[in-house]
């Protein structure tokens, strides 16, 4: 009896394989997801992380009398899911045998470019909710950026969120910067916060340049130095994320922003026995979030 490639169609996949791999890999350099997410492998169904605060600081011990002692304090839970994601298409076998013109090559390769672009918009999708937390809050239950950040230890509140939101200047940094650093975490110190990256749309580009590289103070004609270009920040610009105003100012080093690859991007190729339809599939499975603010604060633009 003959062995026809219908039988075993996934013999046929490693040219699939091998050209999704190279697609793949030529577009990481291009990802921004990968730049402003912390990506990260997992072998589960979720991952899940505990808040609990650090000790206070310490007191004076008049003499003869004892050290006070003081202890963690455990706080909420929450658990990053991940889901599946995919897409397919299917040709017939008289498309196999007629196609002149590279049509189902190309729907190989627009398939990839689907997938890519999903990612992105799954990295994003953290940051497009930033300040509203309709979808994605943190261990403290409210969104990344917010002005009602809970404390563990010693009730009130902090905010990474700027006082009062504006759009992208020198003097919106600056007030940014200046309550970052004045901002305390739970146990009463200050934040040791180090912005390495502006985050911010594509729009923006050339008033983020002008801010951060220029040598004298940008849009004045007074000879002051400008304060910014000392940072060596880089800039990430983005077309996918959804308000053109916001901006961010992100330490990703201490930042817990999260993009979990379960499965990575794979393609399966298989045939209808009856029709003798090929059919090739992409699926992935991914989870995103994030438990705490820490390395982030952001404007939401006037």
């Amino acid at each position: 009896m003959a062995h026809f490639t219908t039988m075993t169609p996934e013999a046929l996949e490693r040219w699939t394989t091998a050209r999704h791999l190279n697609r793949y890999a030529g577009k990481r350099a291009a990802r921004v997801y990968t730049k402003v997410n912390n990506v990260e492998s997992s072998d589960g169904a979720f991952e899940e992380e505990w808040e609990v605060s650090g000790l206070g600081t310490l007191s004076l011990i008049p003499e003869g009398t004892a050290v006070a002692y003081d202890q963690p304090v455990q706080g909420n839970r929450t658990r990053i899911t991940h889901r599946k994601f995919g897409l397919g298409y299917r040709v017939t076998e008289e498309m196999q045998q007629d196609d002149k013109w590279r049509v189902v090559s190309r729907m190989a390769d627009d398939l990839l470019d689907s997938c890519e672009d999903h990612r992105e918009r799954l990295g994003h999708a953290i940051w497009n909710d930033a300040f509203t937390g309709t979808t994605y809050t943190g261990l403290d239950a409210v969104a990344l950026c917010a002005t009602t950040h809970t404390s563990l230890k010693g009730g009130g509140t902090r905010s990474n969120a700027a006082a009062t939101p504006a759009d992208l200047a020198p003097e919106s940094v600056e007030a940014l910067l200046s309550q970052a650093r004045l901002t305390v975490d739970d146990q009463g110190r200050y934040l040791d916060f180090k912005p390495r990256t502006l985050f911010c749309h594509t729009n923006n580009e050339w008033e983020a340049q002008r801010i951060f590289e220029s040598t004298q103070r940008p849009g004045t004609a007074d000879n002051d130095i400008n304060t910014m270009n000392r940072l060596g920040m880089s800039m990430i610009f983005s077309p996918y994320l959804t308000d053109t105003d916001m901006f961010i100012l992100l330490d990703l080093a201490s930042s817990d922003i999260k993009f979990y690859d379960r499965i990575k991007p794979t393609t399966k190729v298989g045939t209808d026995f009856d029709t003798s339809d090929m059919k090739t599939k992409l699926t992935y499975r991914a989870g995103v979030g994030f438990y705490s603010w820490g390395g982030v604060f952001g404007s939401a633009g006037a």
